[in-house]
């Protein structure tokens, strides 16, 4: 899968969340439905298929960690050979928090700082195997998100600073031009979506 696929993919995937699950030509859909967990799979499948690394990726997988009360979440975990290596967050655009992008990724650099080392536990969602084992010594959250529209001016200033002086947090903007949602052909998104390739290999590069 190359980055024109995936957003090919990614059109298709909103398109389709305009439909009903079980389609009849008298059932009519107002909003779409959430297509969260899917970006997550695709991005998944995405980094399987382009990735030298030969990670296991548990996605949306409730972990343990030591030390803490409330099992965590991360949309996407690398894990290897009894290792965590890297989490990964998923979002399609930031129009739920324009404004406040930095601040967030200084809350979770803080809390990345915290799990490097520490042990953790999961339970696989298919057949609730156990694994444990720790959080690497470099752990990093990786926050990929989808399209730059909707997401406000200031996002393009907290990347620059969420690079320089967060080590624990890296930030990438897979498109702008148009959102993959637009309420137009398939056809005509894909042809002024901006790809950020160079995107796609620093995430690939960092992980």
């Amino acid at each position: 899968m190359n980055t024109n696929d995936f957003f090919n993919k990614v059109v298709k995937l909103y398109q389709n969340a305009r439909k009903s699950k079980f389609e009849h030509s008298r059932i009519f859909r107002g909003r779409s439905s959430s297509i969260s967990s899917q970006l997550e799979d695709l991005l998944a499948l995405y980094l399987v298929e382009n990735s030298s690394k030969k990670y296991s990726y548990f996605v949306d997988q409730s972990i343990k960690v030591d030390g803490t009360k409330n099992n965590k979440y991360p949309d996407i975990v690398l894990f290897d050979k009894g290792k965590i290596f890297h989490l990964i967050d998923v979002k399609a655009d930031i129009g739920w928090n324009r404004n406040t992008m930095f601040e967030f990724c200084e809350e979770w650099n803080q809390i990345i700082e915290k799990w490097k080392l520490k042990q953790f536990s999961l339970k696989t969602g298919e057949t609730k195997e156990l694994i444990s084992g720790t959080f690497d010594e470099n752990l990093k959250l990786h926050i990929v998100i989808i399209s730059l529209k909707n997401s406000g001016k200031k996002i393009l200033e907290d990347k620059i600073q969420i690079d320089k002086k967060l080590k624990n947090i890296r930030l990438y903007i897979l498109s702008d031009g148009v959102h993959p949602n637009e309420y137009k052909p398939a056809k005509e998104i894909l042809e002024k979506l901006d790809i950020k390739n160079d995107e796609f290999s620093r995430l690939l590069k960092n992980i």
